[in-house]
């Protein structure tokens, strides 16, 4: 992290009434991992900005809540819930979904969402996967200090330490098998990044790696030298920032150096298609970007002082978190906003970000 962002971040603490970001953290780690937190986890800083930006927002308005889980006349069931896509979130060994909730063995750390339940890890290093519907198992291990996982379809993927080395793994949640392949590299060093239908992507020691499960084939896609961010990849596109040229670049393109450049500080997450980003035009300044055109539209919700888009549900529909003041004991509420069009709140004090709330993006709140 650069000691410009670094001093700016110090500066926009100060100006606070309240602690809100763990700037220890964020000054000794540096990579998306802590940028993601840091939005999430300290989300409260962006009412010092929110307020200049309120002409240039686009303002999504609420509307009613849907009904997931099942159809008329059908009983629920967790399956049926998940096969929706009705997003979850973990509270401890609480795991919500479509108002219900189910219990795992151990807290939840992190966890992704799959269309047959979650994958999550806990502080002791342990994977899991959970369906509400049958007993969870234990499926794998993980970095404790820094997990990692990332989800397509039934698949969720996490980098796994083991004795003899590191490998990278694959479930399927559809019939409980786990595939992996050996990587180079300390455990610290490896690092799922993203998955892509059956293509995992991770970093080693000193390259960002492509793994075709399906043809059990990895190929170096760009080298990793400590200054690149690989935000997500879907549909062959890859979302990363990177140093070029001395410069800060954001981009979304299917080869490295090449392609549309955005004006993101961060970018989180990219669409199905990978046409739209969510992402950051500054710190804590929520934006959706079109890939194509190069463009950028911050957005706010009526009712919220800041809301944060964190994931896509589809190539049209994103979740966002929103917040009130005041922002350690405020519970957030989970928003599902459709692409140019409005909100819907899915779930109502889902708890406190950065404190007990775990929300599907495969990695920690808690700093």
């Amino acid at each position: 992290m650069s000691p410009r962002l670094t001093d700016l971040m110090h500066d926009r603490a100060d100006r606070l009434s309240a602690p809100v970001v763990d700037l220890d953290a964020v000054v000794t780690a540096g990579e998306r991992r802590v940028r993601r937190r840091r939005a999430l986890a300290g989300a409260g800083v962006a009412a010092a900005t929110a307020a200049v930006l309120v002409g240039a927002l686009a303002l999504p308005q609420l509307g009613p809540a849907s009904n997931p889980g099942r159809t008329s006349g059908s009983q629920f069931s967790f399956a049926g819930a998940f096969s929706d896509g009705s997003p979850a979130y973990a509270n401890g060994t609480s795991v919500h979904v479509a108002g219900r909730e189910f219990t795992v063995p151990t807290d939840v750390h992190a966890f992704v969402q799959t269309t047959r339940g979650i994958v999550y890890a806990d502080r002791g290093g342990d994977v899991w996967s959970a369906t509400g519907d049958e007993a969870t198992t234990k499926v794998g291990t993980i970095d404790r200090d820094e997990p990692r996982l990332d989800s397509d379809g039934s698949l969720a993927a996490w980098a796994q330490p083991r004795e003899e080395g590191n490998e990278l793994a694959l479930l399927d949640q559809a019939d409980g098998s786990v595939v992996s392949v050996p990587v180079t590299g300390r455990a610290s060093e490896v690092r799922v990044v993203a998955l892509d239908g059956a293509d995992v992507y991770a970093r080693d020691r000193d390259r960002v790696v492509r793994w075709d499960s399906t043809g059990d084939r990895t190929t170096p896609v760009m080298p990793w030298s400590g200054d690149v961010e690989v935000a997500d990849v879907e549909d062959g596109f890859i979302a990363y920032r990177a140093q070029e040229a001395g410069q800060d670049v954001s981009r979304v393109t299917r080869t490295a150096g090449e392609g549309t450049t955005l004006d993101a500080w961060m970018m989180l997450d990219l669409s199905d298609d990978g046409s739209h980003v969510l992402g950051e035009i500054e710190p804590d300044v929520f934006a959706v970007f079109d890939v194509a055109a190069g463009t950028h539209q911050p957005v706010t919700v009526p009712g919220y002082e800041f809301v944060i888009g964190y994931i896509w549900a589809d190539a049209d529909t994103y979740l966002m978190l929103g917040l009130n003041k005041p922002w350690d004991t405020t519970p957030a509420d989970l928003l599902s906003c459709e692409l140019g069009g409005g909100c819907t709140v899915v779930a109502e004090a889902v708890g406190r970000a950065g404190n007990d709330l775990v929300l599907g993006f495969g990695e920690p709140m808690d700093g």
